[in-house]
């Protein structure tokens, strides 16, 4: 169905659920994830994940979702934090180990990266997107060799032809790289361009990768809401047209007062 008709359906469900019971934890979660990832409404989103932790303190699956907030919002230090914490409360959530991974990856934090990676594979062995994101830490390692046999793992699909377009493009197999890219363009347009902005950006080619970028705003893809602190943006940072997107889709204030080290302003 259209996606704006979607939404209107979303958001009578939610209220449905909210109207019955005003204390119903997750119905903020779920309404938080909405304004998050389809709206973009990125401090609406927070604020109901606060108030989904309040309600249910002990919930792991909340808190990794107050987690993933502050890593939306470049605030890397207190994902992590939460994030520790969850794993504490519940190891075996191979979903939340795999956001840990995300955030240490943002963070620079490679080593801890990739032990969250490798423990989310052991917990999940097809965990969707798993080896492709060991191989980003990988290739942040400097170990592109071995990135590319962990991606090569990586089921068919939007996560295998990104990896792939990425490290053959660090291997010098520019060849392998475009056709991988081709092949992400041609099959999945629709719904990974945040991913193939990604490949562009990480290969520096900068107009192109705004071009998706701006592809994404028009999708409503919800990869947008990772974009803040991911090094696959690095080379845009210095662009005038990164302070302007961001503008455009909610989350400049939040680059602003990011640190460099993180992928905050470099100016």
């Amino acid at each position: 169905m259209p996606i704006d008709e979607a939404f209107v359906l979303a958001d009578q469900a939610i209220e449905s659920a909210l109207k019955a019971d005003p204390e119903y934890a997750m119905a903020y979660f779920v309404r938080g994830t909405s304004s998050i990832y389809n709206k973009y409404d990125f401090k609406s989103g927070v604020e109901d994940y606060r108030l989904a932790l309040q309600l249910d303190p002990g919930n792991a699956f909340i808190m990794g979702a107050n987690a993933t907030g502050a890593r939306v919002l470049g605030r890397m230090d207190e994902s992590i934090e939460l994030y520790d914490t969850v794993v504490e409360l519940d190891p075996l959530l191979a979903e939340m180990r795999s956001w840990q991974g995300l955030a240490y990856l943002y963070a620079g934090r490679l080593d801890e990266a990739e032990a969250a990676f490798r423990t989310t594979l052991v917990l999940s062995p097809e965990y969707s997107g798993g080896h492709y994101r060991l191989g980003r830490v990988l290739i942040g390692k400097g170990m592109p060799e071995e990135a590319l046999a962990e991606i090569e793992q990586e089921m068919p699909g939007v996560y295998l032809a990104t990896g792939l377009a990425m490290v053959h493009h660090v291997l010098g197999n520019h060849e392998a790289s475009q056709f991988a890219l081709e092949q992400l363009i041609e099959n999945h347009a629709s719904s990974a361009a945040y991913q193939i902005a990604e490949v562009y950006a990480f290969r520096s080619e900068n107009d192109q990768a705004f071009e998706w970028l701006n592809q994404s705003w028009i999708n409503r893809d919800s990869g947008l809401a990772s974009t803040l602190g991911n090094p696959a943006f690095n080379s845009l940072r210095a662009d005038s047209r990164w302070p302007e997107f961001l503008e455009q889709i909610g989350l400049l204030e939040f680059w602003l007062n990011m640190p460099p080290e993180h992928g905050g302003s470099v100016q």
